[in-house]
């Protein structure tokens, strides 16, 4: 228990010392006017957004036409499914997910810059340190229900689909869903929403399948990291910066 405790440590350390969020520190301490810090600090955003979409999108290119509809039955709200006019061919599917990408990263870019113009730098400085501290707080829960998932499960292996906090990106604990609106009401809005779609193909053409999602995924994994995002979306300017330039949107 102890040697699990000291691996959690390093990897923690190692992890602060990663977080894309410490660049805004930097900027933020930079001197200059308000105006000015305040600019360049948008300025670096919009590049991170923008690196954020390219990559994006760019695995959305790579799909396949079955990972595409995969990824559309799982994210895409149930009446665009379920209803008379489904979606059912994957090159259409395709671009309506970049096109859904690219229309909530202008929303959030234009919500930012609103946001920006009613604080000062010491306020934007104070707006960071509770956008980080309330991330790692979500790191350790997500590292707690790691170590339960691998409890759970047997032969060390967690007894659903889990991604550690600190593997692959950095923000990887969280999920986000650029179909959905993100309210104040400070959790996931589609708790209820126990069903995905699964696609299969007929020979000429898609179709869909309402399945349920595994209780202790959805439960464990899949809920948590939504939630995260709808908290951490919901607290702060910055709260919302972090989602829109490094959470990954495409993995649920």
């Amino acid at each position: 228990m102890f040697r699990s405790f000291l691996i959690f440590l390093s990897l923690t350390v190692l992890a602060n010392a990663q977080e894309p969020l410490n660049e805004y520190k930097l900027l933020l301490n930079q001197s200059g006017t308000e105006k000015e810090v305040k600019d360049k600090v948008f300025r670096n955003l919009l590049e991170d957004m923008k690196a954020n979409q390219e990559r994006l999108m760019g695995t959305i290119r790579g799909w396949s036409e079955q990972e595409v509809m995969e990824h559309f039955g799982r994210m895409a709200p149930q009446e665009t499914i379920s209803g008379p006019a489904a979606a059912k061919e994957p090159e259409m599917v395709r671009t309506r997910l970049m096109r859904a990408i690219v229309a909530r990263q202008k929303e959030m870019a234009r919500d930012i810059w609103l946001k920006m113009q009613g604080r000062t730098v010491e306020e934007l400085k104070s707006d960071l340190s509770k956008t980080m501290a309330m991330d790692q707080e979500f790191r350790r829960e997500a590292e707690v229900k790691h170590a339960e998932a691998e409890t759970a499960g047997q032969d060390g292996n967690p007894s659903a689909p889990w991604y550690r906090p600190v593997s692959s990106s950095y923000y990887n604990y969280y999920g986000y869903n650029y179909f959905y609106n993100y309210s104040q009401m400070g959790s996931y809005p589609y708790y209820n929403t126990y069903n995905y779609y699964s696609p299969y193909y007929t020979g000429n053409t898609y179709s869909w399948n309402a399945r349920p999602y595994n209780q202790y995924y959805y439960q464990n994994y899949y809920y948590p990291r939504y939630n995260r995002t709808c908290r951490l979306y919901n607290s702060s300017l910055f709260g919302l910066a972090t989602v829109a330039a490094f959470v990954d949107w495409l993995r649920y």
